[in-house]
């Protein structure tokens, strides 16, 4: 059985950026490989540099996890390291054949697997449907708002947590758990700051729309969550959702 943790989901991510033409361009790989939306090609640019720095920070939790500062029989640090070289924002300017011949290599791919089953198995994998239904009701409440006669400090806080939870859904490959979970812990933060305003917004189908998207959210972000060690985590979310729905029903 295969491991899910950081190793893992970077693996998966070269692995699907490997299969790429040698003759593609490179930064039009990632822009296909993080699923990227957008025809502004400067709001491209920065989306595809947002995600290499998430690699960027999950390579170096594994190195930190792995302890390879202590013990590095294997030489992965060396491998690690060559591909934060091959990661980075310079690199995008490069032909796609370069960028990738430094990724494709067997022993980076090896060095990978191996810290996937040293890693702890941590979470489960986001699974499609989760992401589609949340994508779904965003949706419905994004066009709700247009005619919502909710107030305008309102519409726009909930506009903010929904592109909030946009960005995080879309990390969710790189970073795991932890971009809902961070995501979530503001947006209910801010909820509560804000519950006496949101009592007394009249329009309540768009608040329980609204709220819907919260539990949801909440809901998968716990079914994520493996190890005993990031649990307590899990649940603070879940219970703090609940308390959040409370202020606004």
């Amino acid at each position: 059985m295969q491991n899910t943790n950081s190793a893992s989901r970077i693996l998966s991510i070269l692995k699907e950026a490997t299969e790429h033409g040698e003759n593609e361009n490179t930064l039009e790989v990632w822009v296909a490989v993080f699923k990227i939306d957008e025809s502004n090609s400067s709001k491209k640019d920065i989306e595809v540099a947002r995600y290499l720095r998430q690699m960027h920070d999950e390579i170096e939790y594994i190195q930190d996890e792995m302890k390879l500062d202590e013990y590095d029989e294997f030489k992965c640090k060396f491998l690690l390291g060559s591909i934060t070289n091959a990661l980075t924002v310079k690199s995008l300017s490069e032909p796609w054949r370069n960028v990738k011949n430094k990724l494709i290599q067997v022993a980076v791919f090896l060095c990978l697997g191996y810290c996937r089953q040293c890693l702890p198995d941590e979470e489960n994998t986001i699974n499609p449907e989760d992401i589609d239904d949340i994508k779904s009701q965003i949706l419905a409440l994004q066009s709700s708002l247009e005619a919502s006669s909710l107030s305008k400090g309102v519409q726009k806080m909930i506009q903010n947590h929904l592109n909030e939870i946009l960005t995080s859904l879309s990390s969710c490959r790189i970073s795991g758990s932890s971009s809902l979970q961070g995501t979530m812990d503001a947006v209910i933060g801010e909820v509560i700051r804000k519950k006496e305003m949101l009592k007394e917004e009249k329009d309540r189908e768009c608040l329980s729309m609204y709220t819907k998207v919260l539990d949801t959210v909440g809901k998968v972000t716990d079914g994520l969550i493996k190890s005993e060690k990031v649990i307590s985590a899990a649940a603070k979310i879940g219970t703090q959702v609940t308390k959040a729905l409370e202020h606004i029903n």
